[in-house]
């Protein structure tokens, strides 16, 4: 697509697909980089096949866990979640861990970089019993946590992963001397 002038328009890449062994190396790093909301939502983008807008979109009633066949229902309250509505399926190994995260909370421990060294930090969430999983801050258009916020952290952590992927890949192939 050419505009004028001659000048092509770009669009953004698409990020890669990653099989099932890279996303669980991702879950992981997301786990120990970034808050619990955040892997939260990236958690349920990939267990459930979300897009972000209508993972941060999911109200608690959302969720079917106690059903004779357990279910999330995209419902699109909100303009940027209402893709593809409908009832999502939740096989058995991620019903159990929903019904872990919404008992008893999420805790993780981060890896935090300051300029004084590496240093960890303790954050716990625990999903609210009604409306919102991922709540707005204070004065926010939208009652919900905004895809771009969890977007940005995503751009942020994925570098750092890609670099520590090559590394361990690099390590894998590099032959002793």
């Amino acid at each position: 697509m050419a505009k004028k002038g001659g000048a092509q328009k770009r669009s953004p890449k698409q990020a890669p697909a990653l099989t099932r062994q890279t996303w669980a190396k991702w879950i992981d790093f997301v786990k120990d980089h970034a808050k619990p909301e955040i892997f939260f939502v990236i958690w349920l983008t990939g267990a459930l096949g979300l897009r972000c807008g209508e993972a941060v979109a999911l109200r608690r009633e959302d969720f079917g866990l106690d059903a004779e066949e357990p279910y999330v229902r995209a419902a699109g309250h909100t303009n940027g979640a209402r893709k593809s509505p409908g009832y999502i399926y939740v096989n058995r190994s991620n019903w159990r861990f929903l019904t872990k995260v919404f008992a008893k909370g999420l805790a993780t421990t981060r890896s935090l970089g300051t300029k004084h060294g590496a240093r960890t930090r303790e954050e716990e969430y625990m999903p609210p019993a009604q409306g919102y999983l991922f709540e707005a801050r204070a004065g926010a258009t939208q009652p919900h946590l905004n895809f771009m916020a969890v977007y940005h952290n995503i751009k942020e952590l994925a570098p750092v992963f890609l670099q520590k992927l090559q590394a361990a890949t690099c390590l894998l192939y590099t032959s002793p001397s």
